[in-house]
This record gives structure tokens, sequence and C-alpha cells, in this order.
């Protein structure tokens, strides 16, 4: 399985836009995705359908293989504008 390595704040430089995160996991079979607030609360998020089920298939794929954890890439739209955000899939 691949790793994805998170820098550590100091290491980002000031002029990069902040990274941004999902978290998803299944609970009692029904996806769960949350972001992060400016307050660092999780808030619930509704993504796309195809992204959904990009991102279900994948928790279920980790369930089947016994890993724990995965990272996809999905894109966004906001704004008229698209953006590439990682999605932390953990297997609970």
């Amino acid at each position: 399985m691949s790793r994805t390595v998170i820098p550590a704040p100091g290491e980002i430089p000031r002029t990069a836009p902040a990274a941004c995160y999902l978290l998803a996991y299944l609970e009692e079979e029904r996806l769960c995705v949350y972001a992060p607030d400016p307050f660092g609360a999780w808030v619930g998020r509704q993504l796309p359908e195809a992204e959904e089920l990009r991102i279900e298939t994948e928790l279920h794929r980790l369930r089947r293989s016994g890993d724990r954890v995965g990272v996809l890439e999905v894109r966004l739209s906001a704004d008229g504008e698209q953006h590439c955000v990682r999605v932390l899939c953990v297997a609970v």
C-alpha cells in the first residue's frame, strides 16, 4: 500500500495554499465524510455522487484486503474552479 507523508506545519511554505483533507469511513454501511472547519472541528460534508461512489468503493476494498487506511484524490468544484482534495479513507 502506498503511503502519503503529511509535512509538519513548519515544512509548508507560507505562500502555499492550505492543504485540504477529508476523512471518510463507513458507519453501519453508510458513507460518512467529514472536513475540518476553521476552528478545528470536523463537520459532515456531502460530495458529488460519483466521488462518493469512488470513496465507498475504496473503503470496501480496504476492508476486503485487511488494510486500514488509504488515500484518494478527488476533484471538487467550488466557485467555478476545480480543486484536488485528498480523502483519508479509514476502514473501521
